[in-house]
Parts: structure tokens; sequence; C-alpha cells
């Protein structure tokens, strides 16, 4: 652990990265052995549907991403229409 009130050396801080590393493999594990209760099929059925949404929702964020940077290119290209029209340039 660290100490409080006092700066911590760098093995202070390995100490603590360790632990924290420790107590998510041992969540990880207790996870793993929570799954073990269930049937093997529903487990899979389940990480499938989750996957699946996983990559809808990236899908949606990209098909978002990919409207607005056409959007703000004829945005672009309007301005520029417009200032090269009236002889701004």
């Amino acid at each position: 652990m660290r100490a409080r009130g006092k700066e911590a050396s760098g093995n202070d801080l390995a100490a603590g990265n360790e632990a924290d590393l420790l107590r998510g493999m041992d969540l990880i594990e207790n996870a793993w052995m929570n799954l073990q209760a269930y049937p093997r099929w529903l487990v899979a059925t389940c990480g499938v549907i989750v996957g699946v949404t996983l990559l809808w929702v990236v899908g949606k964020i990209l098909k978002w991403t990919l409207y607005l940077v056409v959007g703000l290119a004829m945005l672009i290209l309007v301005a520029g229409a417009v200032y090269w029209f009236l002889g701004l340039s």
C-alpha cells in the first residue's frame, strides 16, 4: 500500500500497480467461476449477442462520423464557391 501524507516511492507505486493487477485478475477469475454455473450454450449465446451489439454500436458511430465528414466537406465546398463567386479571392 502507498503511504498517505508523504510522497510515494517508485517501489510503493509498483506495489500498488501489482495489487491492482492481482485484484483485476481475481475479478476475472470470480466472473469465470460464476459463469460456469450456467449452461455453456447460454453463456455462448449471451457472448454472441453482446459482441454483435458492440459491432452494431461501432458501425453506427462510424456511419454518423462519415455523415459528419461528408457534411463538413459539402459545407466547405459551398462556402468556397460563394467566396469565389463574390470575387473575394
